[in-house]
């Protein structure tokens, strides 16, 4: 049985030796040609820095390729239809490649790329820095599989041909395919995250989300049909633009200060919006219903990330040497977050590693904007925010904590509801399950109660996906704040306390339906078996679902064709291994034998009695057999 890497070794091996796959595979092509063209390079004084052998020989390769990007290399791809920003993604992968087999150390990795951040920021990434900031990974597990993930996808066309061609090769190339479905399920849950969004999208709009392909390979690949119909149910679908949480703030919450243009009043009128909105004012909202809300340890966090004491400095913050960047303490900022990530392992006695990335990304984007508002330029405002990006990747990659990257795509008020529902569901066991307030916080508690309704209403579309067969469940994808539970709906609390400015809404029940994905097909199920009174299934669902299974067309086929097949069975084994099967066998081989006795003897007397005639019997005498009955 060959090892994940040797399916992955294997199947590029065997792709590599065939005239096709590298006439049409134009990311196979990119391969050869940079190996073959810049192998041997001698790196100059600016690899010197690197003192890994095998680094500074990646290091000479990339700095040839930057000598000659516009001249040899864009415009050979170009010719073919690929356009600059594909080359320079076949670039990283490449490196990826490289990073992995060679084992180099995450530094290296990282002054690679420094020495050559002016080739992808120039000459592929100009109108989306960013980009370049999200490829700079240096977990070479996660290298690995994002470079599996995407070399497949480009791949798969060719494969696909290669599958009509080569018959004997279907089994190698399922084993590929089933590996890239095994990576996908493992990966699903971090689908939503930049380190493997680009990837797994990739392979979903090429393989999962066309009906032409995926059922091609359902037909190709049997044992993987399973596979495919469960990653095609459970699919994340990650928040697209608009997102949610830039959707119209309500009851004078701050909203997107992403805008251009402005003049000092409407920064001025920014300002006084972002003090309404801080970390402060949510954690005073929030102090108001202490007795909801029992002291957390939460709040000590937020103390912990603000302290400016015992900061020790950093390589990555040292390169923020710009004066206007010091005015605005970006360089205290940065120590404040190596600070912060270094200490999550300590908090994470208090909260849970999921949770307390939470409260830093909140605690993150609260100080952002505070600082951000003191800015008018847009050139300036994207250098800062990008050198706040670039200097995540370094020290999580150091930590080795990768499920706390942050960006800047959701604004303040996305990680005030976050941090809402958060505290909500950690208090619901303990408190708001026995809620008995004082007549003095009676509309506190009501006010409180009818905005996490709110929330709770607008997050379960895109944190719960629900089903009733085999039986009612939920997958949650927002497990770190959000708990895809009928319980914790708030409308039974509030009609608990009795709310009366709460108006009429629908139940548990409906609101949990309108997130079930197969609750249309149940019921048509059920009205074709002659069940059409929906509140009959809802009492007696254990009735139904029984006969649901009894008089399905495809049990009763299945259970005809393995009676069938077991009767077959039953016979064989009484005929092949039971004195009856001998004796029966016996009775047939005597009967053969004396049929083949009787059609001898009727041959012998057909040759004798048949043969030539002499006309002239007088020379002969004349025999006569004489044969006694």
């Amino acid at each position: 049985m060959m090892s994940e890497e040797n399916i992955v070794d294997y199947a590029f091996n065997l792709l590599s030796k065939n005239v096709k796959f590298f006439e049409k595979s134009e990311l196979y092509k990119f391969y050869d040609i940079i190996d073959l063209s810049y192998e041997g390079h001698k790196s100059t004084i600016k690899c010197n820095v690197i003192r890994d052998n095998n680094a500074i020989q990646i290091c000479g390769y990339l700095e040839e390729i930057a000598s000659s990007w516009n001249d040899k290399i864009v415009p050979i791809f170009c010719s073919k239809g690929i356009n600059n920003f594909k080359c320079c993604d076949f670039l990283f992968y490449w490196l990826y490649g490289k990073f992995v087999k060679y084992n180099i150390k995450s530094s290296d990795i990282n002054s690679i790329f420094d020495k050559f951040k002016t080739l992808f920021e120039t000459q592929c990434y100009s109108a989306n820095k960013e980009r370049f900031y999200i490829k700079r990974v240096y977990d070479k597990k996660v290298l690995k599989e994002k470079k599996e993930l995407h070399d497949f996808v480009e791949y798969y066309s060719t494969i696909k041909d290669l599958w009509n061609d080569e018959e004997n090769e279907h089994k190698n190339y399922c084993l590929y395919m089933k590996h890239i479905l095994q990576l996908y399920k493992k990966l699903k849950e971090k689908k939503c995250s930049t380190l493997y969004k680009c990837e797994m999208e990739m392979l979903e709009t090429k393989i999962i989300d066309d009906l032409t392909e995926f059922n091609f390979l359902k037909r190709q690949c049997s044992d993987i049909s399973s596979d495919l119909d469960i990653i095609k149910k459970t699919k994340i679908k990650c928040p697209q633009e608009p997102r949610i949480y830039n959707e119209q703030p309500q009851n004078g919450v701050q909203q997107n200060i992403h805008t251009t243009n402005i003049g000092e009043s409407a920064a001025a009128q920014k300002r006084e919006r972002f003090k309404t909105a801080s970390s402060e004012k949510l954690l005073h909202k929030m102090n108001k219903i202490e007795d909801v809300l029992s002291p957390f340890s939460s709040y000590e966090i937020y103390d912990e990330f603000n302290n400016e004491n015992n900061l020790s400095n950093h390589r990555i913050c040292e390169t923020i040497g710009n004066n206007e960047m010091k005015d605005l303490k970006l360089n205290t900022f940065c120590k404040q977050i190596v600070k912060n990530l270094k200490n999550i392992y300590g908090i994470l006695n208090r909260e849970r590693r999921d949770e307390c990335c939470l409260y830093f990304n909140y605690w993150l984007h609260d100080q952002h904007k505070k600082k951000l508002d003191t800015i008018l330029e847009k050139d300036k405002k994207t250098a800062y925010t990008s050198k706040l990006l670039e200097m995540q990747f370094p020290i999580i990659n150091e930590l080795g904590i990768h499920d706390c990257y942050y960006d800047f795509k959701n604004n303040l008020d996305y990680w005030e509801e976050i941090i809402y529902l958060l505290y909500y569901f950690k208090s619901y066991e303990s408190t708001l399950s026995n809620i008995y307030p004082e007549k003095d916080k009676h509309e506190e508690y009501c006010n409180y109660l009818s905005k996490i309704k709110k929330l709770f209403e607008k997050y379960i579309k895109h944190c719960c996906t629900c089903y009733t067969i085999p039986r009612e469940y939920c997958e949650n994808h927002c497990s770190g704040y959000f708990k895809c539970e009928k319980q914790y709906y708030p409308i039974n609390l509030i009609s608990k306390l009795q709310c009366n400015h709460e108006t009429a809404t629908e139940s548990a029940e409906q609101l949990f339906k309108s997130v079930t994905i197969d609750q249309k097909v149940n019921l048509l199920s059920l009205k074709s078996n002659g069940f059409t009174n929906t509140d009959n299934y809802n009492n007696k669902p254990s009735m139904l679902i029984y006969n649901n299974v009894r008089f399905d067309p495809f049990n009763l086929i299945a259970i005809g064709g393995l009676t069938f097949i077991g009767i077959s069975l039953l016979f064989f084994i009484f005929y092949k291994f039971t004195p009856f099967g001998s004796r029966l066998n016996r009775k047939s081989m005597k009967k053969k034998i004396n049929y083949g006795v009787y059609q001898k003897n009727i041959s012998q007397r057909l040759g004798k009695d048949s043969g030539p005639r002499n006309a002239n019997s007088r020379n002969k005498r004349i025999h006569i057999t004489y044969r006694a009955q």
